[in-house]
């Protein structure tokens, strides 16, 4: 009698059923490592663009907060000019704001002014001082990453018919591509008794 001896035959995969599934795997690693990746990157640079857009209303919050008490010193009215100076007669001080696009920077410089009544502005004794007045040793730097601005003076006038107070619309654009913002302000300036309002 002849035993038949039985055999469990277990199939496996083939060589090309394990080339496929890696391929696929692989695929699909890589297109989650991709979205990943992209979302890291896109959350890294909105985070840069919200610390950006805290460093400018600072700086912005700074500015309007020195131009309320203040007389524009130097810089031609109505046009976009990279640089504003004025007389703070709050601090008694010649401040500069200076924007630079090509380096990105907002800096600020101030002197103080030693001689006059900061309480009297309607003789031109403290804006004098500033406009002629040259600023010694490094500047303080406020803001950077700054890509464009407009800068808009608008002087006070005295005429007698028709007084007006001056103002002065900064605009800052931080950022590039699809992570660029503007932010802006407008603020008046403290020219009141010198107008004759």
């Amino acid at each position: 009698m002849k035993f038949l001896r039985k055999t469990n035959w277990v199939g496996g995969y083939t060589l090309v059923e394990i080339v496929t599934a890696l391929a696929t795997f692989t695929i699909i690693m890589l297109v989650v490592t991709q979205i990943f990746g992209r979302g890291i990157a896109s959350y890294r640079e909105t985070k840069k663009t919200q610390i950006n857009l805290q460093s400018a209303q600072s700086m912005l919050n700074l500015l309007a907060k020195e131009l309320r008490t203040s007389s524009i010193a130097a810089s031609a009215p109505g046009t976009n000019s990279s640089t504003i100076r004025f007389f703070d007669y709050s601090q008694n001080s010649c401040i500069e704001y200076v924007i630079n696009r090509s380096t990105g920077l907002v800096t600020r410089r101030e002197a103080g002014y030693v001689d006059g009544d900061p309480a009297d502005n309607t003789n031109d004794e403290q804006l004098n001082y500033c406009i002629g007045h040259s600023f010694v040793g490094s500047a303080e730097t406020l803001l950077t990453g700054v890509t464009d601005q407009v800068i808009q003076v608008v002087n006070s006038s005295d005429d007698s018919t028709n007084p007006q107070v001056g103002k002065v619309t900064l605009s800052l654009t931080l950022g590039q591509g699809s992570n660029q913002s503007t932010i802006q302000t407008t603020v008046s300036l403290r020219d009141f008794n010198y107008t004759g309002l």
